[in-house]
């Protein structure tokens, strides 16, 4: 028979309780294996994921799932997605296995699992992302789409049309000279 459904993931994102597990519903809605409470009723996150979702985290403004499935709202997804609040997106190119655990330590976010690789290093039974500092496109590594992310928000500070606080690298709510800078002396991080 099918698997009995349940919750072994639980975390706060953007005001809402988020449950991770193995289930297709969750108080009546279609929701496969990640749902969302804003606490009147259950929602999906998009198409969820194919197989379980075990561990969950907020790092830099998304919610982040890992667990033992391969897509995530219909997207390849290797054991590890990231939601930003209206799709998911892989996270780099995921783990060789199942992701157990998540958290956010020194501005890293933190994985714990099966895993012996991490995107494309060997990375036994843990790993960490972010060490990046001029990854502004959250990939893994800082290279010429960050270069184009930050030239794009240029000039630009909060509430500006093209304002990207990725590109903020410096944190001091302007993209200029600075955050060039930063990019720069972290060209080729994580490639």
């Amino acid at each position: 028979g099918a698997e009995d459904p349940y919750v072994v993931g639980l975390t706060v994102y953007d005001g809402e309780l988020i449950a991770g597990g193995v289930f297709t519903t969750a108080g009546g809605a279609e929701a496969n294996c990640i749902a969302r409470w804003d606490a009147s009723t259950w929602a999906p996150l998009g198409s969820g994921m194919n197989g379980t979702v075990r561990a969950l985290a907020d790092y830099n403004g998304e919610l982040i799932a890992g667990g033992i499935f391969d897509t995530a709202g219909g997207t390849e997804a290797n054991q590890i997605a990231r939601w930003d609040g209206t799709t998911w997106a892989a996270l780099g190119s995921g783990m060789n296995a199942y992701v157990y655990a998540l958290t956010v330590y020194d501005d890293e976010l933190i994985a714990g699992g099966q895993f012996t690789t991490a995107g494309d290093y060997a990375s036994a039974y843990w790993a960490r992302w972010g060490q990046c500092s001029g990854d502004i496109d959250c990939d893994g590594d800082t290279d010429h789409a960050d270069l184009g992310a930050l030239l794009g928000a240029w000039g630009s500070q909060p509430g500006d049309p093209h304002w990207n606080e990725n590109a903020d690298l410096d944190g001091n709510g302007h993209i200029g000279h600075a955050d060039l800078g930063v990019l720069l002396g972290d060209w080729g991080c994580g490639t």
